[in-house]
């Protein structure tokens, strides 16, 4: 454990752009004193589309058009047309999945909003003649899906941002005691999408606002537990790796130590909780999440974009250790095959595609084939993993990353070689 121990639970990290942010859970403080970038956390980007027959010969704009309408046309003393909420459904799916692409943008985003605004002006005056009517959280997390991938920027995560914020709200100051329909409340994929939305749009500060928000799902989490009409929301491998992200992202100076520091608390609480269910006493508060690979694979990502160079590498490799030695430990608990976010602590093909690219970096600078080496080993590794069955696949771009490492190792004798030799692998293999 000599690699974990260097770690305090978030170290003293170092960086200019943040600060004091507060607690993450169970009285356990960040040090967020020093001044100091999911798999997609979103979910599916599909083309959904909408489906009906009728509006199939239809563009999208013209169909959102007339579900807005619909909904305005609707009154409590007539008999209006049918309102049909797996419309709705398909419409919201559409406009996230045409705001993931470069000609949807954030005007696709911007529409889902509008028909989500139409939704909430129209909701409780329908529902209240119309049983069927109900709340779906789902418009909400698409429409915050739409602005995470819309490549929108700041504007994009702050709208994200905002409707989680709208959504916490209108849970805080419903009345169960009214009449008044109930309020959609946010899911854990709710904050996890707010917090991708962050992390795509590289902000200098897009850290600091993940943190802001698994912060505030917590106190959500917490205020839940006294008021038995809503359930809260608790934090995920994906919510945390999510935030590192978000730093690995951002460019920020120190924002690799950031990402590592979150790490290495994940760690440090899931061992502490597994210890004390294995000792017989009361579990851990606050936020215990179990790391499993796509975390490890954020930190790694932040190390490799630290611009570090050997030293990024070294760790970028290091992380790649611990991670291995955590899964011979079983420090960390058993794989709970029933658990879809227990991925396990084995390497990916992600996984060690960023340490060699961390490595193959490195002989920009460096030119002796010591890097180059280094990434060629990681790549042994990989070809090794495969053939023995893991969940790694041979990467082509691994390959290419590790020849043009030798290519450019110039006071190598064998370089060139050595670089040939990898591209007869390449073409056995291929």
């Amino acid at each position: 454990h000599d690699e974990i121990a260097k770690y305090e639970p978030l170290g003293e990290l170092t960086n200019k752009n943040s600060d004091d942010l507060g607690s993450l859970g169970g009285g356990d403080q960040l040090d967020f004193s020093s001044k100091v970038d999911v798999e997609d956390a979103a979910g599916d980007d599909g083309d959904l589309g909408v489906s009906d027959a009728n509006d199939e010969d239809d563009d999208l704009d013209a169909t959102t058009g007339r579900l807005i309408s619909l909904l305005e046309s609707n009154s409590n003393d007539s008999e209006g047309p049918t309102i049909n909420l797996a419309k709705y459904d398909e419409a919201f799916e559409a406009w996230a999945a045409l705001a993931a692409k470069r000609d949807g943008g954030i005007d696709a985003a911007d529409t889902a909003f509008q028909l989500l605004g139409a939704l909430e002006q129209n909701m409780v005056r329908l529902a209240s003649v119309n049983t069927f009517m109900a709340w779906n959280v789902a418009w909400y997390n698409n429409v915050m899906h739409a602005y995470a991938v819309c490549h929108g920027g700041r504007k994009a995560a702050e709208k994200a941002e905002e409707i989680l914020n709208k959504m916490i709200l209108a849970c805080q100051e419903y009345d169960p005691n009214s009449a008044t329909l109930a309020p959609p409340e946010p899911t854990t994929r709710s904050f996890n999408i707010a917090i991708n939305a962050w992390a795509k749009s590289g902000e200098p500060d897009s850290g600091s606002h993940a943190e802001q928000i698994i912060t505030r799902m917590e106190h959500w989490h917490l205020e839940c537990q006294e008021n038995s009409q809503f359930i809260g929301a608790v934090a995920n491998a994906r919510t945390m790796s999510g935030v590192m992200d978000a730093w690995a992202q951002s460019g920020v100076e120190g924002a690799e130590d950031r990402a590592l520091g979150i790490l290495m608390y994940a760690i440090e609480r899931q061992r502490a909780s597994v210890q004390a269910i294995r000792d017989g006493e009361q579990p851990l508060e606050g936020i215990v999440v179990k790391p499993n690979v796509i975390m490890f694979n954020s930190a790694i990502h932040a190390w490799v974009n630290s611009k570090r160079g050997q030293e990024g590498a070294e760790q970028a490799e290091g992380i790649l250790r611990i991670m291995e030695k955590l899964a011979e430990s079983g420090d960390l608990g058993e794989l709970d095959e029933n658990d879809t976010d227990d991925l396990g602590l084995k390497p990916n093909t992600r996984t060690l595609s960023l340490v060699i690219d961390a490595w193959a970096q490195c002989e920009n600078i460096e030119k002796t084939g010591e890097a180059a080496q280094r990434a060629q080993d990681i790549l042994d590794m990989m070809e090794r993993l495969y053939r023995e069955g893991h969940d790694v696949k041979l990467s082509f771009v691994s390959f290419t990353s590790c020849i043009a490492a030798w290519s450019r190792s110039e006071r190598y004798p064998d370089a060139a070689e050595r670089a040939e030799g990898l591209l007869d692998r390449l073409l056995n293999l291929y």
